[in-house]
C-alpha cells in the first residue's frame, strides 16, 4: 500500500535489468527503468521546446 503506477515496466526491462544485476529487487530494477524513461521524456520535452526531435531535426 502507498504505492501509486508511474508508469507501465515492460517485463523485457525487469529482465534486462536482472541481467545486469541479477539479485536486484524487482522494485530496485523498477526505478531504474522509470529513471531512464522520466531521462528520455524530458529529452524530448526539451527538443519539442526547442523546435526540434529528439534525434535532432527540426521538424517538417
Amino acid at each position: 500500500a502507498g504505492g501509486s503506477l508511474v508508469g507501465v515496466v515492460h517485463e523485457t526491462q525487469v529482465l534486462a535489468g536482472w541481467r545486469t544485476d541479477p539479485l536486484a529487487q524487482v522494485s530496485d530494477v523498477m526505478a531504474r527503468v522509470r529513471k531512464t524513461h522520466a531521462v528520455r521524456a524530458q529529452t524530448r520535452r526539451l527538443a519539442r521546446q526547442h523546435g526540434k526531435r529528439a534525434g535532432g531535426q527540426k521538424p517538417s
